[in-house]
């Protein structure tokens, strides 16, 4: 690593100093601004007896402190944990200090710094450090991913390879960027929004970023003039159903889809509404960032399941074949990513993932998606394992059906993916009980475990088909209720 993350928006803020980087639902920083707030946030932190190589977990969403953390991590050589104080407190994984603006319940005093107000009172006061020749060291970003099993996972990714899964994952030149505008609907704490908005602002451009109104993206697209969006087929599908929202979407010159499978009915609504906008789409992975891409003109005549090509030339992909074992020449199997060695990613805490085909191995990742490869072309043909993935967040039906059969005596319940009209993925779930049980009480009970879970419907029947093994028989279920869609394939 020649540079580190620190040091690149340094180079970037004293380039163009007045320029507005950050734009808020509440505020704006121009560059001398944003990188005054991590500088302040590095004298706070260190006068509370941080030091480098800490591990500290940031629990707020708020973009500016998201952002300007990232600059002191890399700048301290610091772990840097993203993540809610919730999913913190049952990872079971170790940090030393917890970053937060509300105090956390259940978490020792001595173990959390809060953000105070006054602690940015000195922002502009003083000139700011020069952050060049740093020197090798580098800091650990992590970030949460529901990923290949339907279970939170923490992402470890060293700094070197976050600048390269970053440097590699977009093509645009850095004059370009200086011309770019870039809103994100994914919170600005998640993998991806970072590594959307730190290569725009490292390269002279400004980012949009939305906590609490991300609902309300419209709005801050036209207010803004927002130029690049990047959103989830869920997202899109209700920013499209907006009365007028084609008004408030002119500004808009590239439009990324990515984080679920994007069907070509939405991505041509979306195209008849914002016409001067090039709309492509992105699959890739938290663990190692987006591998695959198409545009519009090419998925809309293209085979179903049609995901892109591949365009990372740093990334080696291949196959892995039912017999656990990596061969080029299959054409369907578990979607593989050939890593270096030394790769610097890891999981941190958790369960210990024991499936083989899924995950980090040695020298691999496993997306744990099955798919076809046709020379640089990639189909999606099912998953490894059994889960709905919803607005880019996946859930295993297994864990679904074990949290709502606890929470219903003597009733059975299936959980299943399916695809909506519009071509999204959704839950449902088949139930066979003495009593009914209403769409309402399963989503409560899913609530209570998973605050962004909903089911679209819930099917009531008499009792549910097994086959020879014992294993519910899904298919049988919906064919019988005549609901005419084919589930995707598992192993």
């Amino acid at each position: 690593m020649k540079k580190r993350l620190i040091e690149l928006y340094w180079e970037a803020a004293t380039a163009a100093p007045e320029k507005i980087a950050l734009l808020t639902e509440k505020s704006q920083m121009s560059n001398s601004d944003l990188l005054g707030l991590a500088h302040v946030l590095d004298m706070q932190l260190s006068s509370r007896g941080v030091g480098e190589g800490d591990t500290i977990a940031l629990t707020t969403i708020r973009a500016e402190l998201c952002i300007a953390f990232a600059l002191v991590v890399s700048l301290r050589s610091l772990t840097g944990i993203y993540c809610s104080a919730g999913a913190l407190q049952t990872s079971g994984i170790k940090f030393d200090r917890a970053l937060t603006v509300t105090p956390i319940a259940d978490l020792p005093a001595e173990s959390q710094l809060m953000i105070e107000s006054d602690w940015f009172s000195l922002i502009g006061t003083s000139a700011l450090p020069v952050y060049r020749n740093l020197g090798k060291g580098q800091g650990r970003f992590v970030t949460t991913t529901s990923g290949t099993t339907g279970t939170r996972k923490f992402v470890s990714i060293a700094e070197s390879e976050k600048l390269r899964d970053m440097t590699e994952m977009d093509r645009h030149s850095e004059e370009e960027f200086k011309y770019i505008r870039l809103l994100s609907t994914s919170s600005p704490f998640t993998g991806w929004a970072l590594n959307k908005y730190l290569p725009a602002l490292f390269w002279g451009g400004s980012v949009v970023a939305l906590s609490e109104q991300i609902n309300r993206s419209p709005q801050y697209i036209d207010l803004y003039g927002v130029t690049h969006l990047s959103t989830t087929p869920a997202h899109l599908l209700n920013l499209l159903d907006v009365p007028n929202v084609q008004q408030q979407l002119t500004s808009l010159r590239e439009i990324e889809v990515a984080g679920a499978y994007a069907p070509p009915q939405l991505l041509t609504r979306l195209s008849e509404l914002c016409p001067r906008a090039k709309i492509e789409t992105a699959y890739g992975a938290t663990e190692v960032g987006a591998l695959v891409r198409a545009d519009y003109e090419t998925l809309i005549s293209a085979d179903t399941g049609y995901l892109g090509e591949v365009f990372r030339k740093d990334t080696d992909l291949s196959i892995l074949s039912e017999e656990s074992t990596i061969d080029n020449e299959n054409s369907v199997g578990v979607l593989t990513v050939a890593l270096p060695q030394g790769h610097g990613r890891e999981y941190l805490g958790g369960e210990v993932n024991e499936d083989q085909n899924i995950g980090f191995k040695d020298t691999h990742f496993l997306t744990g998606d099955l798919v076809r490869q046709e020379g640089n072309s990639i189909y999606f043909e099912g998953r490894a394992k059994n889960i709905v993935n919803l607005n880019a967040n996946k859930y295993s039906l297994d864990q679904i059906g074990r949290v709502l059969a606890s929470a219903f005596v003597e009733t059975e319940f299936v959980p299943i993916a399916f695809n909506n009209d519009e071509g999204i993925e959704q839950l449902g779930v088949f139930c066979a009980g003495v009593q009914p049980v209403s769409l309402g009480a399963v989503n409560s009970v899913l609530a209570g475990k998973w605050p962004l879970l909903t089911a679209a419907t819930v099917w009531q029947v008499e009792a549910i088909p097994h086959t020879s093994t014992g294993k519910a028989d899904v298919q049988a279920l919906t064919d019988s209720l005549g609901l005419g869609f084919k589930l995707r394939r598992t192993t």
